[in-house]
């Protein structure tokens, strides 16, 4: 049929030079993406915890210990490798959130090549997909969920590599126990791309088992640590019983409505080429040929179906939570809109410019605003401009001096790390003080941290009134704190993030 996509796999024959290319034009689309994230210290509060247990862990204290956060520990060890190649700084972890986007979105287009029905196009069309979808709003921070893909994506394109070889197996089962050590939701997604390997018949019983074996091996590698140092309550608590607090608590009230809006304008580039291409489908369009790659959609479908009901199923529709469901879906619209251009008399001009356009939609907005900080910042000759953290940074550091200690109450525990401070406890996420729900996850209740550390009288406390309070007695209990002990720094400081205030202990001043 004329304009009809080749069927013929390529992807073996592709030179070493040629997949270098690739790699360097994924690389540089991905950081033409996320060059805003490395004008701003803060993205999602979350990636500050994860740098923190990070930390402490180039420290020589296991995760979980004098940091904690109930993410595995594989996430952290992430972290600290960043700090170790680039520096422990914000952009360490900004350039490991590039290299997971662009790890992602090779493995994309190397799974995009393997199946027979498709044209070797639509691997790189899903990959510049998922780079594209990957800057809404969970996706352009270093986020465990940008990390998990990568690994899944790596597991999958093994799988479909070489599914005789037990070694690609064994490899494939090693990359899936990684994925679920960055984040344990990650085990959804991979279960079903198993069962569909399993019903494709890319995967039989014996592979299954072999891919098992490697993945609980990676498992246990990641418990020896924990076993040897002592810390292995400190591990089930974090990854097992604070689930199980999780789930007795009661949800919060949520607008799915109003997440359901967001989220389909965030991930819209790839819903509606899905979309387009089912409804030319049933009006009987030759777009139908879309049906003929059953393998690719069913494991897509399957990929992104998986992760979409992991996240009702925890019932947190924060934006990161999509992450996992990207690949997936970056795969159904790749496949989907490769098919359509094939319509057109030029199909290959008409998908590079349906590619531009989709991307363009994607990132104008991280354009437009690292455009408007470099030059805000040339003109002030401010190195913090448009970053308000930073800026609190800066202010604090000229003023903290030596040996100083310092406590986030409320605010952002960057802070922490970009004062290069010691922790004053094993809580530095303020929701594990203020917000009642997670408290109670972390095993916080009833405010005793919060208590002890008061008690220390740290030199600085970073305050936000506004903050809700875990109960009233302790908002009473900071707020006669502050109160007695402390004043504000300087006029007008509290005000560059959000009401968020820093406060001095009077008797640290007049030691200065």
């Amino acid at each position: 049929m004329a304009g009809r996509p080749s069927r013929k796999l390529r992807i073996n024959r592709n030179p070493l030079g040629r997949e270098l290319a690739v790699l360097a034009l994924l690389f540089l689309i991905a950081l033409a993406g996320r060059a805003y994230a490395f004008t701003q210290s803060v993205i999602d509060w979350d990636e500050s915890l994860y740098a923190l247990v990070a930390r402490e862990m180039l420290a020589g204290h296991l995760p979980y210990v004098t940091a904690w956060e109930c993410k595995p520990p594989v996430l952290f060890a992430i972290f600290a490798a960043g700090f170790k190649a680039f520096g422990t700084s914000v952009a360490a972890y900004r350039w490991l959130s590039v290299f997971a986007a662009v790890g992602t979105a090779y493995f994309l287009y190397r799974i995009g090549t393997r199946f027979a029905a498709g044209p070797q196009t639509t691997g790189f069309v899903a990959a510049g997909f998922f780079l594209a979808l990957s800057l809404a709003d969970g996706g352009i921070a270093a986020n465990a969920e940008l990390f998990d893909v990568v690994f899944v994506s790596l597991g999958v394109w093994l799988l479909l590599r070489s599914p005789s070889s037990a070694l690609v197996l064994a490899l494939a089962g090693i990359s899936f126990g990684i994925a679920v050590g960055v984040k344990q939701t990650a085990a959804i997604p991979v279960a079903a791309l198993c069962t569909v390997a399993l019903m494709q018949r890319r995967l039989d019983w014996r592979g299954l088992g072999i891919l098992s074996g490697g993945f609980a091996l990676t498992t246990l590698a990641t418990l020896i640590p924990f076993v040897a140092g002592g810390g292995l309550g400190a591990y089930l608590d974090a990854n097992l019983s604070a689930n199980v607090r999780r789930l007795e608590l009661p949800r919060p009230a949520m607008n799915l409505a109003g997440v359901a809006a967001v989220q389909l304008w965030e991930l819209a580039p790839a819903i509606e080429i899905v979309l387009i291409a089912a409804l030319a489908a049933l009006l009987g369009r030759r777009t139908r040929t879309v049906l003929e790659d059953r393998a690719l959609v069913t494991l897509a479908a399957a990929w992104s179906g998986a992760a979409l009901l992991t996240v009702a199923a925890i019932g947190d529709y924060s934006g990161h939570q999509f992450v996992e469901a990207m690949p997936g879906l970056a795969l159904l619209a790749a496949a989907a809109l490769v098919r359509i251009s094939f319509e057109w008399p030029t199909p290959r001009r008409t998908l590079a410019l349906a590619g531009c356009l989709i991307f363009a939609f994607a990132a104008h907005g991280a354009w437009f605003a690292v455009r408007g900080v470099a030059i805000a910042r040339g003109r002030a000759f401010d190195p913090t401009y448009g970053d308000p953290v930073a800026s609190l940074a800066v202010e604090i550091h000229h003023r903290i001096g030596a040996n100083r200690s310092l406590f986030v109450a409320s605010g952002e525990p960057v802070l922490y790390l970009l004062l290069a401070l010691p922790l004053p406890t094993r809580y530095p996420y303020p929701p594990h003080f203020s917000d009642s729900r997670l408290a109670a996850v972390a095993g916080n209740a009833g405010g005793r941290e919060l208590r002890r550390v008061l008690a220390l009288t740290p030199d600085y406390i970073v305050y936000d009134p506004s903050a809700p309070p875990l109960d009233g007695s302790l908002a009473r209990l900071e707020q006669q704190t502050l109160a007695h002990n402390y004043g504000r720094v300087a006029p007008g400081l509290y005000h560059r993030r959000d009401g968020e205030g820093a406060f001095v202990n009077r008797a640290a001043t007049g030691r200065r």
